[in-house]
């Protein structure tokens, strides 16, 4: 028995109909869209970063992120603040009234900066530098960056080691690695994953966000068919525009007949049984997922608490994977074979160097939606998660704390001989205690990185928000043209496979 039968002439007509209105109508918005779609899907290309351009340009939802790319790590021995992000690493000497960009030796430029390391030596505070080229030192007399290890390597994680003189680094947020700094050695973790746990039920909007995104497929599959989604939506888009020009009356005049008829098969075997058929579930998911986005603070509201079936979890969700999904990882001091990680499925520890984990006992206190920025300063760990719950552990009393205070997630912190600096997107805040009373520190952090990046502005157009506020609506009404074009395509197909 056929489960999918021609359709018949009146349905095909139908069918084509729909499909002409729906293609003529989103075409050119559905290129924009995936063009800039998959510019979103590269956060390793340091020129979306690293590009500023003018804050007039964004829009105002927009420009509310624009402070958080400035600036997520801190460190400081006193006199100086180190801050950086993916878009670059700077010093201040005077509580952030001037910036001065760090130099890294051998580089003419900045690498992006994933995470910093401040450890105590010979009294004073010693900062080392996770960017996408490598593992670096910082020369805090000249503010001039050395290079120590791992070069070409994204490294997406640091912290103190478990023993002094020890770095914890994580690469590429898959593989764990020990760096002693007087030998050079690097020291493996073997991470075999294994949990008998319960994971947390996974929650409708963050499944939501990670479909579209391209976070719901393990490593690095998800970035590369949401890659493929948005070339066969740019290569469709054009395809189609051109196949409707060529074959309209009166468009051929003065190309010779030869030449019509390669251009309208090459055109439509491209269009239809080629890019159409390998790009069709992609741009599907990708247009489904886009409406509730669309309406993001909504639907969060309406998502929050409602959990996805264990039945209908996808297989990246139903166990523990490391590969691609290490956000953060610390160490314990004196104990090389304790550590905790942080990934989007929550907080884990380990007690056997990697072989067996255990959820933290941190994430039965937290509900954040994402996954917990993890920091360590010497003995304290500080877990930071959205909705402004934060929480902090004593080492050596092995207790989290919530940090009532702090305002948005923490991401980094810094001890100074008075006290504690920590950052929020909010600012960078100071206490004489860790969860003490917080104050306006003054650092004017946003003044290292002024304007906004090329990246943020490409996800305002993406989102049509550079054209107005409610123009949510209009990419709603895309979105179901796209649907309908991945719909009513195939089915065309199967009456009229070649030209």
């Amino acid at each position: 028995m056929k489960l999918v039968t021609k359709p018949s002439p009146q349905t095909y007509k139908l069918l084509r109909k729909i499909h002409k209105i729906s293609g003529l109508t989103a075409a050119a918005w559905l290129l924009i869209v995936a063009t800039t779609g998959i510019l979103l899907d590269h956060h390793e290309w340091r020129w979306l970063s690293q590009t500023s351009v003018s804050n007039e340009l964004m829009s105002d939802q927009m420009q509310r992120l624009t402070p958080a790319t400035v600036m997520r790590h801190i460190s400081s021995n006193g006199q100086n603040v180190i801050g950086g992000s993916e878009r670059g690493t700077w010093y201040s000497r005077d509580s952030g009234k001037t910036w001065v960009a760090i130099k890294f030796e051998g580089l003419t430029g900045q690498p992006q900066l994933f995470d910093m390391a401040q450890i105590d030596s010979g009294g004073s505070a010693q900062t080392y530098l996770a960017t996408d080229d490598g593992l670096w030192k910082l020369d805090p007399s000249v503010m001039m960056a050395s290079r120590l290890a791992w070069k070409n390597t994204a490294i997406t994680s640091l912290s103190e080691g478990s023993v002094p003189g020890t770095l914890l680094a994580v690469r590429g947020h898959s593989d764990i690695m020990g760096y002693d700094l007087a030998s050079t050695d690097v020291i493996p973790y073997d991470l075999s994953t294994r949990y008998s746990g319960q994971l947390a039920p996974l929650e409708v909007g963050r499944l939501v966000m990670d479909i579209h995104f391209g976070r719901a497929l393990p490593g690095s599959w998800g970035p590369l068919v949401n890659d493929l989604g948005g070339v066969a939506m740019a290569i469709l888009s054009l395809t189609g525009l051109g196949y409707w020009w060529i074959t309209r009356p009166g468009r051929r005049r003065g190309i010779t007949m030869k030449t019509q008829r390669g251009a309208i098969r090459w055109l439509f075997r491209s269009h239809a049984p080629i890019i159409g058929m390998i790009g069709a579930i992609p741009i599907l998911y990708l247009s489904l997922t886009a409406i509730p986005l669309n309406h993001i603070y909504g639907f969060l509201s309406w998502a929050d608490g409602k959990v996805v079936s264990a039945e209908l979890t996808p297989p990246v969700y139903s166990k523990l994977h490391l590969e691609g999904e290490i956000q953060d990882a610390v160490a314990w001091p004196g104990d090389a074979d304790r550590l905790i990680i942080a990934t989007r499925l929550g907080v884990f520890e380990t007690r056997d160097r990697g072989v067996n984990w255990f959820e933290s006992s941190v994430q039965a206190l937290a509900t954040g939606f994402n996954g917990a920025y993890l920091t360590r300063r010497g003995e304290w760990i500080f877990a930071g998660y959205s909705r402004n719950e934060n929480y902090a552990l004593n080492m050596q009393q092995e207790n989290w704390v919530k940090l009532t205070n702090m305002p948005s997630a923490l991401t980094s912190a810094a001890q100074t001989p008075s006290g504690w600096l920590f950052k929020t997107s909010r600012g960078i805040f100071a206490s004489n205690a860790v969860n003490g009373r917080l104050n306006d520190s003054g650092i004017a952090f946003r003044h290292a990185a002024p304007g906004t990046t090329i990246f943020l502005l490409i996800a305002d157009i993406h989102t049509g928000l550079t054209i107005h506020k409610e123009f949510k609506w209009m990419s709603d009404l895309f979105a179901v043209l796209a649907i309908l074009l991945v719909i009513s395509g195939p089915l065309m197909w199967l009456r009229r496979k070649w030209v």
